[in-house]
């Protein structure tokens, strides 16, 4: 149980330290685990087999009761997000011609609304509840080009011929 309070004093400390150690073996000793069948399979790929591990099993706690209230926060979340970092982008294509400080409107753009699924999933999963957990099958929905072509293509930032 003392091992689990350290991690925990960490932020996101179920997702990160194991990330860390796990970092540390494969630096110094990459052939550790390269023992074949599943633990090599774990340990070859890494973090995507986890995360992929731990949205089944976040799906699987989802159930018709907790269902809606699931999508609205997980709407309403994802909506602020986008909707600030459209925002902002905006701002910066009008006001900075493009770019701010080097970095383009459409870096700005996903830097401010791409979601960190693991630390997400690890925070929520400690600080939240079920129904928080749950909240990350929405917003995927915002990880990777797709969203972000259709904002940019929708308020005039670029023409994308589809």
């Amino acid at each position: 149980m003392k091992i689990y309070r350290s991690i925990n004093r960490v932020p996101g400390g179920m997702m990160v330290v194991p990330l860390f150690i796990g970092m540390l073996i494969n630096t110094f000793f990459p052939d550790l685990l390269k023992i074949g069948g599943f633990t090599q399979a774990l340990t070859g790929v890494g973090y995507p087999t986890i995360l992929g591990m731990y949205l089944f099993t976040v799906g699987t706690k989802i159930t018709l009761t907790t269902a809606p209230k699931i999508l609205a926060r997980g709407l309403g979340i994802m909506m602020a997000k986008v909707g600030t970092a459209t925002i902002f982008a905006l701002a910066v294509s009008k006001f900075s011609g493009g770019d701010i400080i080097g970095l383009s409107t459409l870096a700005v753009m996903v830097a401010m609304s791409d979601t960190n699924g693991g630390m997400f999933l690890a925070l929520t999963s400690v600080m939240g509840n079920r129904v928080d957990a749950g909240t990350y099958v929405v917003q995927s929905i915002e990880t990777g080009p797709f969203l972000t072509m259709l904002i940019f293509v929708g308020t005039g930032l670029a023409v994308i011929p589809w």
